[in-house]
C-alpha cells in the first residue's frame, strides 16, 4: 500500500495524518514539520493522526519517541485504541506516547505533503537519531536499536 502524509491546522497547532505505511521517508518530513510547529510557538501542539495507518517502521516510531521526549505536554497520537495497540504495542510505546482516540477538528482543509527524495546523509542521520531514541526508552528491542544506530553512525563517518 502507498503512503500519504497530510497536514491540517487546528486551533492549537496542527495534525499530521499518515495513511498507509509510515516509513523513514515520511518520518523525516513529518518530524521536520512537527518540530517547526512546536518550536514556532510555546503553546502549539502537534497531533499525529494514525487512524488510517497500517504500519510504522522503527524510524517512524523513533521519530514519535523523539517528539514525546522533547514535547511531552504538546505532542500526542490519535487513533482508536486497537490501532494504537497494533502500531505501538509491540515495543510498548502505547504506554509511553500520550494518545487520544480521535483527533480534534481541523480548521480549513487537509493539505497533501510531498515526500521528496531525501539526501542520503540526511536520511542516514535521521535513521540513526530515531534508533538512538528507541534504544533510550527501554523497548524490548533495545540492543537491536543500539546496533542499528551504531551502524548508521559508522556509515556517516565514511
Amino acid at each position: 500500500m502507498s503512503s500519504t502524509l497530510q497536514i491540517a491546522a487546528t486551533d492549537k497547532g496542527c495534525i499530521l495524518r499518515i495513511a498507509g505505511r509510515g516509513t523513514m521517508n515520511e518520518s523525516l518530513v513529518a518530524d521536520e514539520m512537527a518540530m517547526r510547529t512546536l518550536n514556532g510557538a510555546s503553546a502549539s501542539e502537534v497531533i499525529f493522526d494514525l487512524s488510517a495507518c497500517e504500519y510504522l517502521d522503527s524510524t517512524f516510531l523513533g521519530c514519535l519517541v523523539h517528539l514525546r521526549k522533547h514535547f511531552p505536554d504538546r505532542f500526542r497520537v490519535a487513533a482508536p485504541q486497537p490501532v494504537r495497540k497494533k502500531l505501538l504495542g509491540p515495543l510498548r510505546l502505547d504506554l509511553l506516547i500520550p494518545s487520544i482516540d480521535l483527533a480534534p477538528e481541523i480548521r480549513g482543509q487537509w493539505v497533501s505533503v510531498a515526500i521528496p527524495s531525501n539526501d542520503k546523509r540526511e536520511l542516514l542521520s535521521h535513521v540513526m537519531h530515531s534508533h538512538e531514541q528507541l534504544a533510550q526508552c527501554g523497548t524490548p528491542m533495545q540492543a537491536i536499536f543500539e546496533k542499528i544506530a551504531a551502524q548508521m553512525a559508522e556509515e556517516l563517518k565514511g
